[in-house]
């Protein structure tokens, strides 16, 4: 399966994300948030595109952010991680704070009924309060909201390509219809 990354990191030539697909025996195609990536997407045989996280604050006006029509191509799905989730959810109206520490760490989660570990590293985070009503709100941690699916998207606030669990909650949003 070929699978597309649109990478919002800040001179970040990290493949862990990439490798992680790798090992799952996609074949990846990597575009930079500079690019016309919306476009490129658009155009693209490419039917599941993962948007990365970023060091970028989210809150900054001067901060790239994901163009919402993204919302739209209802033949993709994207799997959208920590920065990326919070860029969207900030644009549908949910609130998103900052916190003065960055949490970086591995947590236990609920997901689908089983616990899993995931690692999480942001500063950034949304309230599960503020989630709207039309999202489905998939897993929460001390009231944050840590996994949520919307349209064609599915959002986490922590890193699949960093645990084993992870990897496995990869692999199912890879083959789910």
């Amino acid at each position: 399966m070929h699978v597309g990354i649109v990478n919002f990191a800040i001179n970040d030539p990290s493949t862990e994300l990439s490798d992680a697909l790798t090992s799952l025996g996609c074949t990846v195609v990597i575009i930079q948030h500079t690019d016309d990536w919306l476009n490129i997407i658009r155009r693209s045989k490419i039917k599941r595109w993962v948007c990365t996280g970023s060091a970028h604050d989210v809150l900054d006006k001067e901060s790239p952010q994901l163009d919402i029509d993204l919302l739209k191509l209802d033949t993709k799905r994207f799997l959208l991680i920590c920065y990326s989730m919070e860029s969207i959810l900030m644009q549908l109206g949910c609130q998103i704070r900052n916190r003065r520490h960055a949490k970086v760490d591995n947590i236990i989660i609920d997901d689908n009924g089983k616990l899993i570990e995931v690692a999480r590293h942001h500063f950034a985070y949304l309230d599960a309060n503020t989630v709207k009503p039309r999202m489905k709100l998939l897993s929460i941690y001390k009231g944050d909201v840590m996994t949520v699916e919307y349209k064609n998207a599915m959002m986490t606030q922590w890193h699949p390509e960093r645990t084993e669990d992870g990897k496995v909650f990869l692999k199912r949003w890879l083959q789910a219809k």
